[in-house]
């Protein structure tokens, strides 16, 4: 279970990003059919695009010092990880609790395009006018994750580095299935001379390979992995060809 925290000032397109409203998400999936977001709570709120915009800006004017006002939480889990809507809003309450913004309005919205994740739209300004501290926030939502995957029983994850121990920083933080990608590839690549000859060698063990100004591969999870994240750019894949045929063409010339 990962979580990020966002802060910013205006309310407007957050909430319209996390409702799938811009233009963008809307083209998007029209032409998937998906229904991208699904509103799971309002806590102190309600209605459509504008009227949370206007509730939570009313609710931000309390407070005229205030202008980061806005924190959007996004809380993503493992694809392994069967999570139901009543448990991911259980959840959130509990961050709420232990973040200490129960009381102040927020939106809580499920994705359905990529993955488990939640997007949770926060007014700083409570109903006091008063505002809610952001110190330590990362540490405090790693923390908490961790303790969500041990309540949950879902995968762990280890925190980011400067939140580990000391004797934990220097475990190797690469996931399982990413080693496993990586291992596919270099074997395809050992024995590939062409784009074309790598994606075949690909297919057949289930990854998927996109090629445009960069390249990507798919596994059969439907994971995106960037080849440049895995020390496979676009250049260093054409160098694997230009030598895997320079040592055809060897072999070739002594047989001869």
């Amino acid at each position: 279970m990962i979580g990020k925290i966002i802060i910013g000032n205006s309310f407007g397109p957050c909430i319209s990003y996390v409702l799938g409203l811009t233009k963008v998400e809307k083209e998007k999936f029209a032409e998937t059919g998906i229904e991208k977001a699904t509103v799971l709570k309002y806590n102190y709120c309600y209605g459509d695009r504008n009227e949370l915009t206007q509730q939570f800006n009313d609710v931000k004017n309390l407070n005229q010092k205030m202008n980061r006002a806005v924190a959007h939480i996004i809380l993503s889990f493992a694809q392994e990880d069967e999570v139901s809507n009543n448990q991911m809003i259980e959840i959130a309450h509990k961050l709420s609790i232990k973040m200490g913004f129960e009381k102040n309005q927020y939106l809580l919205v499920k994705h359905n395009d990529v993955g488990n994740h939640l997007h949770l739209v926060l007014n700083r300004t409570s109903f006091e006018g008063k505002t809610l501290s952001d110190s330590n926030n990362y540490k405090m939502i790693a923390e908490f994750c961790r303790e969500m995957e041990l309540e949950y029983n879902f995968r762990k994850v280890l925190s980011p580095k400067r939140f580990l121990p000391k004797d934990q920083r220097d475990i190797p933080r690469e996931d399982v299935r990413v080693l496993k990608c990586k291992a596919i590839i270099n074997e395809a690549l050992n024995h590939s001379t062409d784009w074309d000859e790598l994606q075949y060698k690909l297919l057949a063990r289930g990854i998927t390979m996109e090629k445009g100004r960069g390249v990507a591969f798919i596994d059969d999870k439907n994971v995106r992995i960037k080849g440049s994240k895995i020390g496979y750019s676009f250049d260093k894949i054409e160098k694997y060809f230009q030598n895997n045929e320079n040592e055809l063409l060897h072999t070739t010339r002594l047989r001869i």
